[in-house]
């Protein structure tokens, strides 16, 4: 028989979330922070120092047969406990701070440069720029219709060839 994971109900997820970063408690190492077991930290956090760390191994063997949301507010995937981590890397919808200050989910990155920002899209790999010093460049490069963004820091002036 196949091992069903079970989604849980908005009431329950809601008690089940980091107490630091406020996402659910879905990517391991999982600790309880508190002597009263109220406050919980998720791996995503793993490296903010708290007073009390005791491994919530518990917690940790019941997740396994669970299903979670995607942290990711238009995603709509439920996802089992070990496949969390991989699934917010690479979600389409996880947001990023375009250098406009305006902030784009990812699947609709090329469409927002495209829109507001068609000057520094680039079809060619290749991408030479003169800066002046400590300039910041974006450019989004177009390779075979995929997307990738670049991001240039130059601290001196120089000719700069990123390929």
């Amino acid at each position: 028989m196949e091992n069903q994971k079970t989604l849980l109900s908005a009431d329950i997820l809601h008690t089940l979330k980091c107490s630091i970063c406020d996402n659910f408690l879905t990517v391991p190492p999982i600790t309880i922070t508190s002597i009263y077991g109220n406050e919980w930290k998720c791996g995503r956090c793993a490296s903010v120092m708290t007073e009390l760390n005791i491994p919530a191994i518990m917690f940790e063997l019941i997740a396994v047969n669970l299903k979670f949301p995607c942290i990711y507010t238009n995603c709509d995937e439920d996802l089992a406990w070990g496949d969390v981590k991989d699934h917010e890397k690479s979600c389409p919808y996880q947001p990023m701070k375009c250098p406009c200050g305006e902030t784009v989910e990812m699947h609709s990155c090329h469409m927002h440069f495209r829109q507001h920002h068609p000057e520094i899209i680039s079809k060619d790999s290749t991408i030479m720029e003169n800066p002046e010093y400590s300039q910041f460049h974006t450019r989004l490069i177009l390779n075979n219709d995929i997307p990738f963004l670049v991001y240039i820091l130059c601290d001196r002036k120089a000719d700069i060839k990123v390929s």
